[in-house]
């Protein structure tokens, strides 16, 4: 099992550990395994980026086409994008270190962020359930604008 090892006081971590046994050939000067934890905020910031931009597209043709796919879809994303927008916040009080009464510093932000994420999945599904049974009970009715003959 690979153990969490990087260089201390740099917040790099790596779960990459080996030997650099038979690497004779070249130097390891600057040779490195190791992650920059601002590599995962750069990465998660990036992606909420991505995220909510196709999640405003979705909201925007789900309500002209008064669709509940697309809605629920988006709200789907709109869980997603919290979820990331939290662990980008959690990231940083879990970085900060344990002092005074805090022992264990704020790692329990990471356990009350997935906590956070999934009550407000439950209540969005509960709300699409609601939704479409709502449709179902009574249904629109749609017209043909014209036909494509």
């Amino acid at each position: 099992m690979a153990k969490e090892k990087g260089r201390p006081g740099t917040g790099e971590v790596s779960s990459v550990a080996h030997t650099h046994e038979g690497h004779e050939g070249h130097s390891l000067e600057g040779h490195s395994h190791v992650v920059s934890t601002d590599a995962d905020r750069r990465y998660l910031a990036n992606t909420l980026a991505l995220l909510v931009g196709f999640m405003l597209v979705e909201v925007v043709v789900g309500i002209v086409a008064s669709s509940l796919a697309l809605i629920s879809d988006a709200g789907h994303m709109l869980t997603d994008a919290g979820a990331i927008a939290l662990a980008l916040v959690t990231i940083r009080l879990a970085a900060r270190p344990a002092r005074g009464s805090m022992t264990y510093g704020l790692k329990r932000a990471e356990v009350l962020c997935a906590q956070a994420n999934g009550i407000t999945l439950l209540l969005l599904s509960a709300w699409f359930v609601y939704e479409a049974i709502r449709r179902l009970i009574s249904p629109r009715r749609w017209r043909a604008a014209s036909s494509w003959a």
